[in-house]
């Protein structure tokens, strides 16, 4: 009898060593894929590998752009902090919305992205885990004289200018366009994102000094990234299946 309830007393010991800490305190809470969701202050927090680098932006972010610059939208975040030897990390104070959560460890040249995790108030959002993958990065060719459907443009032989930039809206990743419209974006997680283009519209038809340069925001695709591979923007293809 005395081994069985010694066997009791074990089983219940490790039950509560797996609890989450606010499952304990009664509050509720859901658990997915490493993300857990309990009530509590309005923040992302958890543990991850030592030593990383943990990233936050919200959703509407655009990295190419002075955050005093980004009139798009009324509330624009981005922080970062270095674990320690716990791992631990906590962005607390949240506004509620959508937040993207990059961890990278550079010395390993691995990372990992989720995305849109939905802060509301009064909410926790708690990621647990170590796992962490090699990058990759996206290759492709933007056509330069684009036909492009919109009122703005003054013609429909408008072309991009040299100043275009490719970027991931909610991430840190951009880069400026090549002057043969081809473009790389390396070290980029594995996941899945949406391609934007910003770029300066000039009407073919007229000389650059002489018209009203058309400022422009396009998504160009939702393309997947794996690790240690080439992903490639195919223009045509993504204009025909695109949304």
């Amino acid at each position: 009898m005395r081994s069985v309830m010694t066997i009791i007393a074990a089983c219940l010991m490790l039950f509560i060593a797996c609890t989450p800490d606010s499952q304990l305190a009664g509050n509720s809470s859901e658990t997915i894929n490493g993300i857990i969701i309990a009530s509590g202050n309005s923040e992302i927090a958890g543990k991850t590998r030592a030593f990383a680098t943990v990233h936050v932006f919200s959703k509407e972010y655009w990295p190419h752009i002075e955050i005093d610059s980004q009139k798009h939208s009324d509330f624009i975040y981005v922080n970062s902090q270095q674990t320690g030897i716990s791992g631990t990390f906590s962005f607390t104070d949240l506004r509620s919305g959508s937040y993207n959560l990059i961890v990278s460890d550079s010395l390993k040249s691995e990372y990992c992205y989720i995305s849109e995790l939905k802060v509301l108030s009064d909410t926790t959002i708690r990621y647990v885990s170590d796992s962490l993958f090699k990058s990759g990065s996206i290759r492709g060719t933007v056509q330069k004289n684009l036909i492009i459907d919109n009122t703005a443009v003054i013609d429909n032989t408008a072309v991009i200018d040299n100043t275009a930039v490719i970027f991931i809206p909610g991430t840190p990743y951009y880069v400026e366009m090549n002057a043969d419209g081809t473009f790389l974006i390396e070290n980029v997680p594995r996941g899945t994102f949406s391609l934007y283009l910003d770029y300066v519209a000039v009407p073919g038809n007229k000389p650059h000094s002489t018209s009203e340069p058309n400022k422009l925001i396009e998504k160009l695709a939702i393309i997947e990234v794996q690790s240690d591979t080439v992903s490639i923007y195919n223009q045509s293809k993504s204009q025909d299946g695109q949304d």
